[in-house]
């Protein structure tokens, strides 16, 4: 039920959905420039530590699917606020680890938080004007590279000048600010019709999703052929599939199975699929490049605090072109503005491999593409929210930013396969080869490019302007 308080503006309750999006953004990438010294700090193996990431991973692939749909199902705002209680409890625990198995632990609940994003995307919809929805959907969208652009160089000078404890504690300031703020501008939301939980499927879900991420995130230290992988992937495979099956038997399934095999839903996530894997590769490949040793052709070997400064404009840039895609896509519709993104994704990814022959055009380079994403990043809620009724929204775009996490994860380990694989010896250690940046960026662009044909070939999905006439 609605409170009778006064209601808060469209901007106040924007400014407060795009900060919390961007803010669980920058912690899940946060403790990525840590990791090379974690060992050391923690005295912990490099296999340990490996850890702090693959939690996060981890958690955000379980939490999505089931804070979607408990969102659907309880009200957004107070699974919201939950989701950012965890964010800042896994924070303070991070923040006061003695080792590092409690530092995964504190990882694993900030991983929970990504949540937020596709509740805060549901929620624009629920709160705001219909004219209003694109612009905010698209902008909570751009938040997810925004976040993760400035994590890197904020990480590299607060480890620099306090400690890697700091960086922890100024995620749950962050977070303690998005709980009060959340919950002083936005209302209550209607919770949805009084049903059972589908457990079963959570459960089976949560099994396989861990199951096959896990051995991906893992792939450098365990390989793809050895058993444990191997068994890990059966068990996902067998799961998955056996969750595809009860989905279709309970009466309030997790996922309505129905509704996400239609094609233009299923195709739609197959693109986030794509231009995730794209995504991640555009930051993950050019932070390698930037850090070679100067000894070889391709190197500049720059600091992970100044590696972060080059590729901060670059985030900054889909925060400019989110309202670009909000623009196309309320004059042409948002199938419009995802194909088009993605094909600026592509043709931006096969300039790449002839930019690197400073610090300023790798530079450019990710934000060529970054503008891209901002584009159809912002895009693809909006047109997932074109297809699905208003209590399917919260579910529906959390399987949406599940499959371009998904993207991301298997771009991980194909690319540290990759660049692992055509190395030069530099110093007594391997170092990757220039063909295989320009691989990684050849094989993006054609997976870009598929996006755009795919996005293209979708329905035609109606635009502001059609609705008013």
């Amino acid at each position: 039920m609605e409170t009778s308080r006064p209601q808060p503006t469209a901007r106040a309750v924007v400014l407060v959905l795009a900060y919390c999006g961007g803010l669980v953004s920058l912690t899940q990438s946060v403790a990525l420039p840590l990791l090379h010294d974690l060992p050391d700090l923690l005295h912990a193996s490099v296999g340990d530590v490996s850890w702090v990431s693959t939690a996060a991973l981890l958690g955000g692939a379980v939490a999505n699917p089931v804070l979607g749909k408990l969102g659907d199902m309880y009200g957004k705002r107070s699974v919201m606020l939950g989701a950012l209680a965890a964010l800042l409890v896994g924070s303070v625990i991070a923040a006061v680890s003695p080792s590092v198995w409690p530092l995964v632990i504190g990882r694993a609940l900030q991983g929970v938080s990504i949540a937020v994003l596709p509740i805060s995307m549901a929620l624009a919809k629920d709160l705001l004007a219909p004219q209003k929805v694109i612009g905010a959907v698209a902008m909570i969208s751009a938040m997810l590279g925004i976040g993760g652009g400035i994590a890197l160089p904020m990480a590299g000078v607060m480890l620099d000048l306090w400690g890697w404890q700091s960086v922890f504690w100024a995620s749950a300031v962050m977070a303690l600010a998005g709980i009060v703020l959340a919950a002083i501008v936005l209302p209550r939301t209607e919770r949805g019709a009084r049903e059972p939980f589908d457990v079963t499927g959570a459960v089976l879900l949560s099994v396989a999703l861990v199951s096959l991420l896990l051995p991906l995130s893992k792939s450098s230290k365990w390989g793809f052929a050895q058993p444990l992988p191997l068994a890990l992937y059966a068990v996902g495979f067998i799961g998955l599939f056996a969750w595809f099956r009860w989905e279709q038997h309970p009466a309030v399934p997790l996922v309505n199975i129905d509704l996400m095999r239609q094609r233009p839903l299923l195709v739609t996530n197959i693109v986030g699929v794509l231009l995730g894997f794209g995504m991640f590769n555009n930051n993950y490949v050019s932070i390698f490049l930037l850090q070679a040793p100067k000894a070889v052709s391709h190197g500049f070997d720059t600091s992970v605090m100044m590696a972060g400064l080059v590729l901060l404009p670059a985030a900054l840039a889909m925060m400019f072109m989110s309202p670009v895609s909000a623009r196309i896509s309320t004059r042409y519709g948002g199938r419009t503005a995802l194909w088009i993104g993605a094909l600026a994704i592509g043709t931006s990814f096969i300039a790449r491999p002839f930019m690197v022959g400073s610090i300023w055009q790798i530079g450019l380079g990710v934000a060529m593409v970054n503008c891209g994403v901002g584009i159809a990043y912002g895009a693809m809620p909006a047109v997932v929210m074109s297809y699905v009724p208003a209590n399917e929204a919260g579910s529906a775009n959390a399987l949406g930013t599940l499959t371009r996490s998904t993207g991301a994860s298997i771009s991980s380990a194909a690319f540290a396969a990759l660049l692992s694989s055509l190395t030069t010896l530099h110093d007594g250690e391997q170092v990757a080869r220039l063909i295989a940046f320009q691989i990684a960026f050849g094989m993006s662009a054609v997976l870009a490019l598929a996006a755009a044909a795919l996005a293209f070939s979708l329905p035609l999905t109606p635009s502001i302007l059609d609705q008013r006439r």
